[in-house]
């Protein structure tokens, strides 16, 4: 039984880390992040995974965008568990802001409320939806 209990979570592990979505796994009391994978590490600019770890997620928010992405945590994810999916920008380890869509999932994390939280860069889409309605806002003068 242990060694099935032991393959399960070799088996998890390997899934997380191994996912091309950047991913958190942020404790509901502390509001830090307790597990990432590579690409959400990549994706914020940090060096490793253990950079993320302890982190508060607001750390990535820009300023005047803080109360509005906690109150989609709390309320949405960690109180309703909505799995809606936002896209917002945040910032990189070196200030640079990105565009992201974010979906979370309540889950018990070490036997406590923690939500995982998934994140795909959308900078490049949002660019170009950007310069196609320049584009056609030309057309229409």
């Amino acid at each position: 039984m242990e060694e099935a209990l032991r393959q399960s979570e070799e088996n998890y592990r390997a899934l997380f880390d191994s996912s091309v979505i950047g991913t958190f796994v942020l404790d509901a009391e502390t509001m830090k992040v307790v597990m990432g994978n590579e690409a959400a590490a990549k994706m914020f600019g940090l060096a490793s995974t253990e950079q993320a770890i302890g982190a508060n997620l607001l750390d990535f928010v820009p300023p005047e965008d803080k109360d509005s992405v906690l109150a989609i945590i709390v309320k949405e994810l960690f109180e309703q568990d909505l799995r809606r999916t936002h896209e917002l920008q945040t910032l990189t380890k070196d200030g640079r802001r990105i565009w992201v869509s974010m979906t979370g999932a309540r889950i018990v994390h070490g036997g406590r409320l923690a939500d995982l939280i998934s994140f795909a860069d959308i900078t490049e889409q949002k660019r170009q939806n950007e310069r196609l309605m320049m584009t056609t806002a030309g057309f229409h003068r």
